[in-house]
């Protein structure tokens, strides 16, 4: 037995554990190419298949339904539309029609001739996988009649590992100790639900099951993104106490839940939540978030785009939840990593190309829907809209001017909406920060989107490993844009957020709070840290910090002088990376 192999991945979800593991064979079904004789009877196998798996795939999603929200449960929207796309099945039965080929072998091909488009694109690169696991459901259930039963032989408590473990299949996980994958990211499905279950998992780890077999002892860390096989004596030691640290460490933390963000010498901050599904709202508020600083609403249109009457449940819902704190609506981000089932948005470079503001002004029932729902839903919470990838001052002025248009819409049809709803905007490209100033005057807050901003300034695409050691947050370029874009924010007395992954970025914390900052949006897993941290310095200490970073040119050493703050002034047991 090999003792303390380690494998590194994708830090997917929190929290540690030391459990045996059971391999879930989950590889994809062997597909020969066939002739067949009896074409007929083909196609009514297929027709079986795609009714059995609809039952099956409706069945989940009550099943989420029941443990969070209706909202959330439309994660499986996409699967169950492509068991009844007229498309698919009409180019499927044609191929079996015309080739007379088995029903296995056409759908899998007209599958794959969808997928490379969207294999490139970051964002469907996680979603795009539960596409491809409906269709092996499929492809089993032509088999054998029945789809595979997975987790039968799992004790209670064990850790799984897989190829890939579909969001559908994560449903029925149970009381699992932890999951390690070869395939997904922070981003997919079966990465939210697994935050959402409390379930340490560790994802896009390569050649995992190489390494691993059904019985070995594992320490997966979701804190680090680190799976140890058979850890030896001295590692199990050194794990078993860094989790007795951890489980104090939460501990201490959930007592913060009731206590406001504020720092030593009584400065406070707001302190909300990024949220991609609105199952993740409830424990963000159980854990004291000041509300919903980025609500993505990508998730509602990867069918296309909704009606106004289903997206006004949906934030109608959110608004309800949060209330009286508030949460921020951000309009569809179409385009850059974000692209949707529809050809008319994809773009040869979505990066620099149509994207956000840019289509939807172009193409303005998208806009207009949207933001007649979302003035609906302001009647019952606080509700803000903010709008992303904004870089010309023209842009704004058109979205106000058809904003006033839709409340003249509402008041003529004496429906409710907020009279006084805030409206802002993402600053993530440099020429939004340049004319912050003149911004300012036009909208009622900014959030200063990092992710995209490190991007840009940086010339660097934060979805490619090959450049990963370029993406710098705390490059002093980025940082000194952050402070431009505060200050300008501050002289027309307008507040200044962030809600990019640098606000979840711990040993950030003093720096951001000294820069000026009014609000963070952070990751749902780092709310609780993120407080703490606030609560153990003083403000002063903050701008003394932020001033020193101010005059170093180097992004190494700004980190370097970060990390010596937090370890010297808080300790380093804060740093965990939650």
């Amino acid at each position: 037995m090999r003792e303390n192999k380690i494998l590194r991945g994708i830090a997917a979800s929190p929290g540690i554990s030391i459990k045996r593991v059971l391999i879930i064979e989950t590889e994809e079904p062997s597909i020969s190419e066939q002739r067949v004789t009896d074409v007929e009877k083909e196609i009514v196998k297929l027709s079986k298949a795609l009714k059995q798996t609809k039952e099956e795939l409706s069945m989940v999603q009550k099943k989420v339904f029941e443990m969070s929200d209706i909202h959330s449960a439309k994660i499986f929207d996409a699967q169950l539309l492509l068991l009844e796309d007229e498309d698919m099945i009409g180019k499927t039965v044609k191929i079996i029609r015309r080739t007379r080929k088995n029903a296995e072998y056409a759908v899998k091909k007209v599958i794959g001739e969808m997928s490379p488009s969207m294999r490139k694109n970051p964002f469907f690169k996680d979603r795009w996988r539960d596409i491809e696991n409906v269709v092996s459901k499929i492809v089993r259930n032509m088999g054998n009649g029945r789809g595979r039963t997975v987790y039968a032989a799992m004790e209670k408590g064990d850790s799984v590992a897989a190829y890939d473990i579909p969001a559908f299949d994560m449903v029925f996980l149970g009381d699992v100790g932890g999951i390690i994958t070869e395939l997904g990211g922070k981003t997919s499905h079966t990465a939210i639900l697994a935050r959402a279950f409390g379930v340490p998992a560790v994802v896009g780890v390569e050649s995992a099951l190489r390494y691993l077999k059904s019985g070995d002892l594992v320490i997966i860390d979701g804190v680090r993104g680190v799976v140890v096989v058979n850890p030896g004596e001295e590692t199990l030691r050194s794990y078993e106490e860094r989790i007795r640290r951890y489980n104090d460490y939460r501990k201490g933390l959930t007592s913060l839940s009731t206590l406001s963000p504020t720092t030593i010498d009584g400065h406070t901050i707001e302190v909300s939540v990024n949220i991609e599904l609105p199952m993740e709202i409830q424990p963000a508020m159980h854990y004291g978030a000041d509300g919903i600083g980025l609500f993505r609403t990508e998730f509602l249109f990867i069918n296309g785009p909704p009606t106004e009457p289903e997206q006004f449940e949906v934030y109608k819902h959110c608004a309800e939840l949060v209330s009286p704190n508030s949460v921020i609506i951000r309009t569809v981000d179409i385009g850059g990593d974000k692209l949707l089932q529809d050809e008319r948005f994809h773009d040869t470079n979505p990066f620099l190309g149509w994207r956000a503001v840019r289509v939807y002004l172009k193409n303005k029932n998208i806009l207009r829907t949207q933001l007649r729902a979302v003035l609906r839903a302001s009647a019952f919470g606080n509700v803000r809209i903010m709008f992303p990838f904004i870089c010309a001052i023209e842009e704004v002025k058109l979205l106000k001017k058809e904003l006033e248009k839709i409340k003249r819409e509402l008041d003529r049809d004496n429906i409710k909406y907020d009279r006084k709803i805030e409206l802002g905007i993402m600053v993530e490209i440099p020429s939004a920060v340049i004319l912050a100033r003149d911004f300012a005057k036009e909208v009622d807050f900014f959030s200063i989107g990092s992710n995209d901003l490190v991007q840009y300034t940086l010339a660097c695409d934060r979805g490619n490993p090959r450049v990963a050691d370029s993406f710098r947050p705390l490059h002093p370029a980025v940082i000194r844009l952050i402070k431009t874009t505060i200050d300008s924010g501050h002289s027309e007395d307008i507040w200044v957020g962030l809600c990019g992954e640098l606000a979840s970025e711990l040993i950030a914390i003093p720096l951001l709070l000294g820069l000026g900052l009014d609000e963070l949006s952070v990751s749902p897993g780092a709310l609780l840290p993120v407080k703490s941290i606030i609560r153990q310095i003083t403000l002063e200490e903050c701008h003394e910090i932020a001033d020193e970073v101010l005059s170093i040119s180097s992004a190494t050493e700004i980190e370097k002088y970060l990390g010596s703050i937090m370890k010297n002034r808080i300790g380093e047991h804060e740093l965990l990376p939650l």
